[in-house]
């Protein structure tokens, strides 16, 4: 995963979760994630040179931890919550799509987005978990390569030992982690 990581903290932060650890909730971390991702798509879609796409996926995240400090969006005295916040974003990004790209709002495409999206939502959880206990893990990209790599190579021997096997060696990385850190 080419910088997977700088992706997981953005989906996690755009979803709600303080850098410093405390409340989070995995609908915004999920939310986060399809909005840096689509974010960077539309980005790179648009012949936007990769070091711009970086930059803005960092100043996505200085937004956000802004916001964050200073008590989240205040409308009138109504207080978004996190959730509500990014499914905000995440309407104004699918509008904005939907409106300069045709077949944007197409089942194909959501349908592919949502597949090619699922790996990065469940690695953006798991980062989830890690800030939401005031630490940030840079190994997410590694670990989830190993699994898929050594689900692959188990998998002419059966779609469970090939699951299975992949699951454990996330496991086991992350149990060293752990002890490591």
């Amino acid at each position: 995963g080419y910088l997977i990581e700088l992706d997981a903290i953005a989906a996690v932060v755009i979803g709600g979760t303080l850098l410093s650890g405390g409340k989070a909730t995995i609908i915004g971390t999920i939310l986060g994630a399809f909005i840096i991702q689509l974010v960077g798509y539309t980005l790179i879609g648009n012949g936007v040179p990769d070091a711009v796409v970086l930059i803005s996926k960092g100043f996505l995240i200085i937004i956000s931890v802004w916001l964050q400090k200073n008590n989240w969006i205040k409308m009138s005295n109504f207080k978004f919550s996190a959730p509500l916040d990014a499914t905000l974003a995440l309407v104004i990004i699918l509008i904005f799509a939907g409106l300069r790209y045709p077949g944007f709002l197409g089942s194909y495409n959501i349908l592919t987005v949502l597949q090619y999206n699922s790996m990065f939502c469940l690695i953006s959880i798991g980062m989830c978990f890690v800030i939401m206990t005031g630490g940030i893990d840079l190994s997410v990209g590694t670990v989830a390569a190993l699994g898929s790599v050594v689900a692959a190579i188990l998998s002419p021997y059966g779609i469970v030992l090939g699951v299975l096997g992949g699951i454990l060696i996330g496991f086991l990385a992350g149990f060293i982690n752990g002890l490591v850190i």
